[in-house]
């Protein structure tokens, strides 16, 4: 529909109010946005910071102690490791050893007997 300058300077003018209506409603929320963010910020003290700062020096030292100590139980871990292999390779030969020597008594239980049938 054609309309007239008249009409058109109507809805021109409209626009221009929505468009402004809009603006301010953006303007509020971002100046309630930052007046908020102001006042957290103006909340939080130098002394909250330090504090902040000193409970992360603490977590920090915390976990380099566990981590040597942790290193300390893995190289007496492995230490242990060895040992009990040591001790293995050992209960083998002492078995080998008294397979050996057990083996020698059957022999001289055995040569007893014999002797002890032939008499």
């Amino acid at each position: 529909m054609w309309r007239d300058d008249g009409g058109r300077r109507r809805d021109g003018a409209r626009i221009q109010e929505r468009i402004r209506a809009i603006a301010l409603m953006v303007g509020d929320a971002i100046e309630k946005f930052l007046h908020e963010t102001l006042a957290l910020l103006d909340s939080v003290t130098r002394s909250d910071i330090a504090s902040f700062i000193e409970r992360l020096d603490t977590m920090q030292e915390g976990q380099a102690g566990t981590r040597s100590s942790l290193d300390a139980f893995a190289n007496t871990f492995g230490e242990l490791v060895g040992e009990v292999r040591g001790l293995r390779a050992d209960v083998a030969a002492m078995r080998a050893g008294l397979a050996v020597d057990l083996g020698r008594l059957e022999e001289r239980v055995a040569a007893l007997e014999q002797r002890e049938h032939a008499a």
